[in-house]
């Protein structure tokens, strides 16, 4: 459902002489109706300059290409992917004819510009089978707060009963570590996370589906530390798995890879979240 006007789309609207943001009706949001994720990203992607724009925007429908963001005239390339192997496809969230990453024995090395302090990482996620660590974005996970593993995402049986833990790695030899609610129940969840660090404060957040904001605040140094990553056999930053004495790979599917170098504002971040939720 949509507004028309005149058998027109209507581009902005106000109302008491303010801008509208959105039009909500019995509980669905009628405008503005973004089809696509990218569609959606395009759009935040609008209020911020090029040093701003997406590190990352990887459907992973079926290979693992990186989307354009096209603003009028403009456009912009986020970063290719390092390299990767064992990929293979499988169902994806949003209906017929979608695929995802398939992750039961699968990697892919991220570009290098995610190893910033500031960024917001929004992903997909569908988890089949439950191990030890399964890890979906990493670096290292409970790595004993020792080195400088920079940041990693996942769940297990050896994380407090599978609840989803993202944790950071800081430069004083220190980490911290936010945990959230178990999302091993096959099935498909929007994991939206934040990092930022200001004035040597640290802020991570988690948002599942929508939901609660789990948040954290700690003080682990003015930037993210990624020099000990090569304890794990690589520098890079991988999707679909996650270190701990040995890769562990993210036994489910993921798509929708979006990695921005900014935080989002309430409604940067409302406007994503409430793509999803008509899929969920």
């Amino acid at each position: 459902m949509g507004l028309i006007l005149d058998n027109k789309g209507i581009s902005s609207m106000t109302f008491n002489g303010k801008k509208v943001k959105e039009c909500w009706l019995n509980g669905e949001k009628i405008w503005p109706k973004y089809t696509t994720v990218l569609d959606t990203i395009t759009e935040i992607s609008k209020s911020h300059d090029a040093s701003s724009q997406p590190i990352h925007v990887a459907l992973l429908d079926g290979n693992l290409d990186q989307s354009p963001i096209i603003n009028g005239n403009s456009s912009y390339m986020p970063k290719s992917f390092n390299g990767s192997s064992g990929v293979g496809y499988g169902k994806g969230l949003e209906g017929p004819g979608r695929k995802a990453l398939s992750c039961f024995r699968t990697y892919i090395n991220m570009s290098e510009s995610v190893k910033t302090r500031l960024f917001t990482l929004s992903v997909c996620v569908k988890q089949k089978t439950t191990s030890t660590y399964n890890g979906f974005v990493g670096g290292v996970i409970f790595g004993l707060n020792t080195k400088g593993y920079g940041y990693a995402i996942g769940s297990g049986t050896a994380i407090q009963n599978n609840k989803l833990c993202f944790e950071i790695y800081g430069t004083i030899n220190d980490a911290l570590a936010l945990y959230t609610e178990p999302i091993n129940d096959g099935k498909w969840h929007h994991v939206l996370i934040q990092c930022s660090t200001l004035a040597g404060i640290n802020m991570m957040q988690v948002n599942i589906d929508g939901g609660q904001d789990y948040t954290l605040t700690g003080a682990i140094g003015n930037n993210l530390d990624f020099s000990d990553l090569s304890d794990t056999g690589t520098t890079s930053m991988r999707l679909g798995a996650t270190y701990q004495s040995g890769w562990n790979y993210w036994k489910g599917y993921i798509q929708d890879l979006i990695i921005l170098p900014h935080a989002l504002t309430t409604e940067e971040k409302n406007l994503l979240m409430n793509y999803y939720k008509q899929y969920l």
